[in-house]
């Protein structure tokens, strides 16, 4: 369900459903997991890439990862696509997670899977057949995306919270130049 590849036929069908934002996952409060909401907090309407748009954004993307990603073993060619191509589905084809520009107050929202308890942006990762690991979005970002001075800054901040701040104060935001890199 959470593969990059495109499953076929009916299957794709069921998958597209439990993937739906608007669609009850049956297995999401089992899980602890719910779903961001189909309108931002600005009032707009979400639209989804094309599986065109997704690749292309992922490609583009693929290019600004840090080194250190795949220097430390903790991820693999394969894996940072998965989690790119998830980024890439829940956000808005019209927003990109990773432009700072004049317009840097606006933020780019989720619409994928949340913690039920935080409301904190989250993806899946396949790890090890079959476990799967639920990674939060945020220090995702800083892993994959940040500076070396930018990300030792946020390694210095209190461990007792699975994610960061994010500094335009809405925790489904998944801007990387929005997260607080102080205390």
């Amino acid at each position: 369900l959470f593969r990059s590849h495109r499953p076929k036929g009916r299957s794709e069908l069921i998958a597209a459903m439990f993937q739906c934002r608007f669609c009850a996952n049956p297995f999401s409060s089992l899980l602890g997991l719910g779903m961001a909401s189909g309108d931002d907090r600005s009032g707009k309407v979400y639209q989804a890439r094309s599986e065109e748009e997704v690749k292309a954004v992922v490609k583009s993307w693929e290019r600004a990862v840090h080194p250190r990603v795949f220097e430390n073993g903790l991820l693999n060619h394969s894996q940072v696509d998965e989690i790119l191509t998830q980024l890439a589905r829940y956000t808005d084809k019209n927003e990109d997670l990773l432009r700072s520009d004049d317009d840097d107050e606006e933020c780019v929202h989720w619409h994928g899977t949340t913690d039920d308890d935080t409301s904190q942006a989250m993806v899946k990762l396949w790890r090890f057949a079959p476990s799967v690991v639920t990674l939060y979005v945020n220090p995702l970002l800083a892993f994959l995306f940040a500076c070396d001075d930018s990300f030792e800054k946020l390694n210095q901040l209190p461990k007792d919270q699975r994610a960061f701040k994010m500094g335009c104060g809405d925790q489904l935001c998944v801007k990387a130049s929005h997260i607080a890199i102080a205390r």
